[in-house]
């Protein structure tokens, strides 16, 4: 719950003049140095709110002046660049604060101005909950989809969401504030009492909602294919070997090496398959087995690989 704190201030103006050189009589041209002059005005201030005053200051030299604070509440903070008193006073501020000390100097003089402030509680502001709203009844197996639900707070205050109850297919991000996710044909059926929360820091509320999860009717999925050209490698040289894997649907793929001398591996990320035959690997490697995936349906290519020994150089011939 906010509360509200007022702030009344009584200011005594003391003006401290600090004379520079004395009355001499053979210089009848040394000009006398005028004090500067300041003032403030003080206004109400609420509890987690801005509070601010503005400082008047003035120098009939025309003197460039600098303004210092002592004795200050520490929600009181002097923005001597521009002139102005700012803070939020919390609640456990009240009381008051005396012998405050403002300061204005031109260099040579300076002014002071003694105040106080009495910090006083307030009335009470009610926090308003905030309001949340989401829209889904119904989404389809197998794609991707993301909710964003309408949120809202009267007083302006930071607001987090959370998920309960919640299928392990359905996400939240509290940092956007969206839910997210993507059903499987095993997770076909209706989910009820997921539970959306709203909260902002004070209160919360909370609503109640169901999905229900689609098939895709009259949808055969289609396998994947998978294609690779390879017949022979040198041996002590790296060879990488990319086949052409494709998905009609769209699916995830992913590829599996089976039947494979221990110098040929697979990078399932990248797929691709690569190594480095060394000379005692010469010959031929027959029915190594290359799978493609898509999570439902699956195709293979069945490929040999011959390892050839490099061809030896020819002698050099030295002629002396």
């Amino acid at each position: 719950m906010k509360k509200q704190i007022k702030i009344t201030i009584t200011a005594l103006l003391l003006q401290c003049l600090v004379a520079c050189g004395g009355d001499n009589s053979s210089e009848p041209s040394q000009q006398t140095n005028n004090a500067p002059i300041l003032s403030v005005e003080f206004t109400e201030a609420v509890v987690s709110e801005t509070f601010s005053s503005a400082i008047s200051i003035f120098d009939a030299d025309g003197d460039a002046l600098t303004l210092s604070i002592e004795n200050q509440p520490q929600w009181l903070i002097l923005d001597g660049e521009n002139q102005r008193l700012s803070g939020t006073p919390q609640a456990g501020d009240e009381g008051l604060f005396s012998d405050i000390i403002l300061t204005v100097s031109d260099g040579t003089d300076s002014t002071e101005l003694l105040f106080e402030i009495t910090v006083l509680p307030g009335e009470m502001a009610t926090n308003q909950p905030p309001t949340v709203d989401l829209v889904v009844t119904s989404m389809l197996v197998g794609q991707y989809y993301q909710f964003t639900p309408q949120i809202y707070d009267a007083d302006g205050d930071k607001l987090t969401l959370t998920l309960a109850n919640a299928p392990s297919w359905l996400l939240i991000d509290s940092e956007q504030n969206f839910l997210y996710g993507t059903a499987q044909p095993s997770d076909e059926g209706i989910y009820k009492d997921i539970r959306l929360m709203v909260s902002d820091g004070t209160d919360s509320t909370e609503l109640l909602f169901e999905i229900a999860v689609l098939p895709i009717e009259n949808t055969t999925n289609q396998p994947p294919t998978i294609e690779l050209v390879v017949t022979s490698m040198l041996a002590g040289q790296y060879y990488q070997f990319i086949p052409q894997i494709y998905d009609a649907d769209g699916d995830k793929l992913t590829l599996n090496l089976a039947n494979a001398p221990s110098w040929l591996l697979i990078d399932s990320e990248q797929s691709l398959i690569y190594g480095t035959a060394q000379d005692i690997d010469e010959g031929i490697f027959e029915n190594i087995s290359l799978t493609v995936s898509d999570g439902e349906n699956t195709a293979q290519v069945n490929f040999d690989i011959e390892v050839i020994a490099p061809v030896p150089l020819p002698a050099m011939i030295s002629c002396e």
